[in-house]
C-alpha cells in the first residue's frame, strides 16, 4: 500500500502495525495507547466503564495534569461515533487528539484547559459498520422531553456519568 511502511497497514485512515487485530475498535485502542506512549506528559488513556458487551470504552484526557480530572481548568468534552456506520467520526476524533498532542509545549493551548475525548462510543456498531447498538439508536437513547424513557444502553449511561463528573464549558458530539 502506498504510504504505509512494511509491516504496517491502513485502518480507518491510520497506519497501524500488522500485528494489531482487524477489529476496528482495537485499532483505535492501539492508536490511543501509542499516542499516550509518545506524549506521556499531557495525555492519559482511561476507561469510562464497560458497555453492554463488556468492552471497555476508552477516553483520552489531555491537559498539563491528565492523570486527574481538574475542575479548575476549562473542560471540553468530545464524544464521537454514536452511530457506528459514520466512519469519519473516529478519524476526526483521533486527528484532533493527535493535533492537540503535537502542539503540546509549543503554544498555550493546554495551560488552563482540559480535553476529554471519547473517540468511539458505539463500539459494536463501529466494528460491524452499523448505525445502531443492540437495536437502539444511541443518539436517541438520551432521556428528555421527547423521550422520557430510561436510557437503554450502558454506553449512554456511561457518557452521561462522564458529563456529570465535572462542569464542561463545551461539548461536541462528532457524527
Amino acid at each position: 500500500m502506498k504510504g504505509v511502511l512494511s509491516g504496517w497497514r491502513r485502518v480507518n485512515g491510520f497506519a497501524v502495525s500488522a500485528t494489531v487485530p482487524t477489529c476496528l475498535y482495537n485499532a483505535i485502542v492501539y492508536q490511543l495507547q501509542a499516542l499516550q506512549a509518545k506524549y506521556p506528559s499531557p495525555s492519559e488513556v482511561f476507561s469510562i466503564g464497560q458497555n453492554d458487551n463488556g468492552v471497555e470504552l476508552l477516553a483520552m484526557r489531555i491537559s498539563r495534569s491528565p492523570h486527574i480530572m481538574d475542575g479548575f481548568k476549562v473542560g471540553h468534552l468530545m464524544v464521537a461515533t454514536h452511530h457506528g456506520n459514520e466512519s469519519a467520526a473516529p478519524v476526526f476524533a483521533m486527528r484532533f487528539i493527535t493535533d492537540l498532542l503535537s502542539r503540546y509545549g509549543t503554544d498555550q493551548t493546554l495551560d488552563d484547559k482540559e480535553y476529554t475525548i471519547v473517540p468511539v462510543l458505539n463500539v459494536s456498531g463501529y466494528n460491524a459498520n452499523q448505525r445502531e447498538e443492540k437495536g437502539h439508536d444511541p443518539n436517541r437513547d438520551y432521556a428528555g422531553p421527547c423521550t422520557p424513557h430510561t436510557t437503554n444502553l450502558k454506553s449512554i449511561r456511561l457518557v452521561l456519568d462522564l458529563a456529570k463528573a465535572r462542569i464542561y464549558s463545551g461539548s461536541v458530539t462528532v457524527h
